[in-house]
């Protein structure tokens, strides 16, 4: 598990190899409910697919809330979701810090 501060601004690199159709967009989003309900979005971004490997970047405000949240993830094709996916590892967002144990 990831663990990532509350309002941190982090990117997120996404290796994709998709056909080349012609002009998409993808968008990163976090939820902590299944998918249903988006706690924190990096936008629809534009992509141009080649058909070969090609890294994508996507730049996303971490939720101010606290807690467990998945990676969830839409390639948009012609207005229409064209391909869904999520990682499998999930992001724990803290709201708060512990400093170093002062023992006396």
């Amino acid at each position: 598990m990831k663990i990532v501060q509350a309002g941190a601004q982090k990117s997120a690199t996404l290796p994709i190899t998709f056909p080349a159709i012609g002009a998409c967009q993808i968008e990163l989003f976090l939820s902590a409910d299944g998918g249903n309900t988006k706690a924190a979005s990096s936008g629809k971004q534009a992509f141009n697919p080649t058909g070969t490997a090609q890294d994508v970047v996507l730049i996303i405000t971490m939720p101010t809330a606290g807690g467990i949240y998945t990676a969830y993830g839409d390639v948009w094709f012609g207005g229409a979701i064209v391909w869904g996916f999520y990682d499998l590892e999930e992001l724990a967002v803290l709201i708060g810090t512990v400093g170093p144990i002062v023992w006396t």
